[in-house]
Formats: C-alpha cells, structure tokens, sequence
C-alpha cells in the first residue's frame, strides 16, 4: 500500500497581504503583547495560520489573524501560512474578532457595522440576531460611531467610557471640538469610568477655563465679559469705546463703568444661540447647568440685541410709569371732583377757603401774642422770673449734655468715690473713680430744680460752665478724659473776669531727691 501523502498547510508571501478596514476590527495592540509573540514565532514559528481571502489581482485581503500578521512582520518572517476563506470573508472576520475580550469599544463598533454592511442587515434587531447579542448592547455600540473621530479615539482608549456617548453626542453634534476638548481635560484630570459621567458639569466647566491647543470658543452665559466675544477690545478704539459707554450705560455695574463689562443674556437670547447652531450645554433634570457660547462672532451680535433689549425695556418702564403717574393724576382729580360736588350739595366751604381762613386767623393769633408779650415787660413778668430762669437753664443743659461732666465731675466732692488701699511696704493707695456723664447732669439738674430764686439759678448754671472752661481733665486717664463742645471761647471771653478771679495757681512739681 502506498504511503498517504500528507497535506501541507499553503504559505504566501507576508508582503502579499493586505489589512482592509472593515475585515479586522483590532485598531490598537500593545507592543509588550505583540514583542512577545514575536519571540515565540521567531522560537516556534507560526503555529496557527492566519485567514485571508484571495483577489482576482493574486494578492490577499487578511481575514483574520490580525495581531499574528503584525507579529510574524516583527519577527522577520517572509511568508506565512495562510487558510483560505471558504464563506463570506466580512461574516468570519467578526465572528473571529467577536470572541476577543481585548478589543476596545470602537473596534467592537466597526466590527458590527462591517457586518451589517455586508450582510445588508438593516435594523438592530436583525444586527443583534446576527451577532448573538442583544439589540441594546447593538445599538449601544453603534452609536460611538456617530460619534467624532477624535471622541472615539478616547473612547477607544478607555480614557473616556462608553457611558459617556449620551452626555457627548449632543455636544458633539453641535460642536465636535468641545466635544473632543471636554475629553481631553477629562483625560487630563484623570476621572475614568464613571467618575467621568458622575463629574461631566464640572469637566464642562473647567474645559471653558482649559488652555488648550486649538481650544474651541465656549463663553460661558448667561453672564460673560465683553472681552469674552471681542479678544481684541481696546477701549482707545472708537467703536470698541462706544460700545462699552453703551454697555455701562444699561448695564450699570454698581454704579461704577469699566472698560470691560458684563452683559447678562435674556432667555430668549439664549435660545436664539441653540436655534442658530451656537449653544451647546449640560441641563440637569430642572433645566440648570453649564452653558457656552461657541461662536465669538454670535456672541457680539447677541450683545447688540442685549443694549437694544435693555433699551426696549427701559423704554417701557417709562411709559408704564408715566400712564401710572397720569392714572394717579386723573384718580386724584375725580377724587377731588367728587368731593368739591359733596361740598357743594352739603353747602361745606372749599379745602382752598379754609386754608386761606386758617391762615388768616392764625396771623391774626401770632400779632395778639406779640402785643401780649409786650404788655408783660417790665414789673408784670417778674413774678415768673424764677420759672423763666429755670426754662433757660433747662434748655442750656438739654442743648448740652457733656457740659456738667465736663467739669462737675472734678470740683463737686460728691461726685468722686475715693478707696484707699494698704500696700504691703507700707501706707496707702488711693483710686479716684468720677461719676459719668449722666450722673454728673443729673446732679445739675438738681441743683437747678432746687434754686429759690432767678440769682441762684444763673449762679448754679454759671459754676458749671465755669468748671467745665478751667478744670484740668488730666486728672483722669487719656482714654477716659470728658470733653465739652460747647461754645467755650466766647463764654470765657464774656465771663473772663470771673474766670480770672476763681482760676487756682497752678501746684508746684515736688522736687525729685539727689540720688
């Protein structure tokens, strides 16, 4: 019996392969990873064959085997085994990469969608069926591909989770750059997996703040800075200082104008932005969160239509007062119309009469009282002299009252509290406490309550203000010495020969002791 003949397994040559998008899904390899197998195929060679699929040119189009090519590449092979593909090429290359747990999202992604394409499976259901999985996990994965590329690269990566699709996709739509730009500082700022969903707002928010390259424009609204849609305002510049006079002018910033203001957008200036295409943003459930601006140019026309706004309102306001001032006016006369009818049918005079009436009876009260005070001169008011001195001296305490303090409290006995202390070597310390102001004018009013005649009133009065213009007030500490604000130096001028007659000599210093 003749020997069996066995099969040999065909190798091509490795440069005749080609890697075609759409057959391996494999985007990234590790280089440890693919080092390794290097080595073994250098060792062992090449133990499992590679899938391809043959062209009508004699090359070929790798099927499977991705990571293997690259390695045998590596490991300086010139031809590798190969299997041919005996079924649909596209179908074998998913169902291949399908198994693999190291493949990242987007590679799963083009792998389903190189699978409908060539299997013509139109919905995610037929998708799903297809693939052996369920239709959410389909339609999850597929979504990444509308996605911007360089969204899926993070994505990809893992820097960015597959979680995130539904908080990017409506950035993205509006705005591919921030989309990519809220990535990056995510990456940046290391919040992977779900702390990166869970801090999304804040990402936003820093991203506006980031100094990046190519950084996307994103003014924050409702409130921003003129210099945020115009980077080169010069208050110097003739339009740029016309319009910031405008700003300061509807805008008013504590009543202080800047050469950069604020502006303040109205809600429908904000969905003028969303409808044009500029707005992307971060709502929470009750309407709240982050949101930009990303057209600079927008932006400042979005000022223009704020002054106009704030103009309009003003506007407004002004008329609204002006037909509230004019509703009042018009009550008031049918008010008083109303009443000057009443007056009429109950015979009463006109509110104008009876002032012109008051008026002249009380012109008429004020000469008899004059006539009445002159008649009093003299002998008649003497009787009430006492009173009349009291009423003044009243009046000059009520008018002043550190007056008594100022002075009263040094030269009336009972207005100091003496206590003496023994000292340890020997003899005694003494502590003087002054009575306060109140005290000091409650004595005065005392005194003044008590006098028995117009002499002594004028006698009591005149002692304190003399006590008050010449006693010393060093006689208590700094921070506790009286003063008076009263009129001091024209009493003392008219009062001087008194003054000159009660001033005390001064105390002589004691002499200190020859050491």
């Amino acid at each position: 019996m003749a020997p069996a003949t066995a099969i040999a397994t065909p190798e091509v040559d490795i440069d005749r392969i080609d890697v075609v998008d759409g057959f391996n899904a494999r985007k990234k390899m590790d280089k440890d990873e693919l080092q390794r197998l290097a080595d073994t195929i250098k060792e062992s060679g090449l133990v499992q064959p590679v899938s391809v699929a043959p062209r009508d040119d004699g090359r070929y189009d790798l099927v499977s085997g991705h990571r293997r090519l690259e390695a045998a590449k590596k490991a300086g092979l010139k031809k590798v085994k190969v299997t041919v593909s005996g079924g649909n090429p596209h179908a074998e290359a998913f169902y291949e990469n399908n198994q693999r747990v190291d493949l990242n999202p987007i590679e799963t992604a083009l792998g389903l969608k190189a699978l409908a394409e060539e299997f013509n499976l139109e919905t995610n259901k037929k998708i799903a069926a297809k693939a052996g999985k369920s239709e959410q996990w389909v339609g999850e994965h597929l979504r990444l591909l509308s996605l911007p590329k360089r969204v899926q690269t993070y994505i990809a990566s893992g820097d960015v989770p597959m979680a995130a699709e539904g908080l990017l996709r409506p950035i993205a739509e509006t705005s591919p750059r921030v989309a990519a730009a809220i990535c990056e500082v995510g990456k940046a700022e290391g919040h992977r997996g779900q702390q990166f969903v869970n801090r999304f707002s804040e990402i936003i928010g820093r991203t506006a703040q980031a100094d990046l390259k190519n950084m996307p424009t994103m003014v924050s609204v409702p409130r921003f800075s003129l210099s945020d849609v115009i980077p080169d305002l010069n208050p110097e510049k003739a339009e740029h200082k016309k319009l910031i006079a405008r700003l300061n002018e509807v805008f008013p910033s504590w009543g202080i104008e800047t050469e950069d203001p604020r502006i303040e957008l109205a809600e429908h200036e904000i969905d003028a932005a969303k409808a044009a295409g500029c707005l992307v943003e971060h709502l929470n459930s009750n309407g709240f969160g982050p949101q930009f601006i990303i057209d600079q140019e927008f932006g400042a026309d979005l000022v223009e239509r704020a002054i106009e706004r704030r103009h309009q309102e003003a506007d407004e306001r002004a008329k609204a007062e002006a037909e509230a001032k004019a509703q009042r006016k018009a009550e008031k006369k049918a008010a008083n119309q109303k009443a000057r009818e009443e007056r009429e049918a109950n015979g009463e005079e006109t509110p104008q009469a009876a002032a012109k009436l008051a008026a002249e009876l009380a012109r008429r009260f004020n000469d008899d009282l004059g006539v009445n005070l002159l008649k009093r001169r003299g002998t008649k008011a003497a009787r009430h002299g006492l009173a009349r001195a009291k009423a003044v001296a009243y009046l000059v305490v009520e008018d002043n009252p550190d007056l008594a303090g100022r002075g009263l409290r040094f030269t009336i006995e009972g207005l100091r509290d003496v206590q003496t202390k023994p000292l340890k070597g020997g003899g005694q310390k003494e502590k003087v406490t002054y009575a306060d102001d109140a005290a000091c004018t409650a004595e005065l009013l005392r005194r003044i309550d008590n006098a028995r005649s117009e002499a002594e009133v004028m006698e009591v009065l005149t002692e304190a203000i003399i006590a008050a213009i010449l006693a010393d007030n060093k006689a208590e500490p700094q921070s506790r010495r009286p003063h008076w604000h009263g009129p001091t130096e024209l009493l003392a001028r008219t009062l001087k020969a008194e003054i000159r007659e009660l001033r005390p000599r001064r105390p002589r210093k004691p002499q200190r002791k020859a050491a």
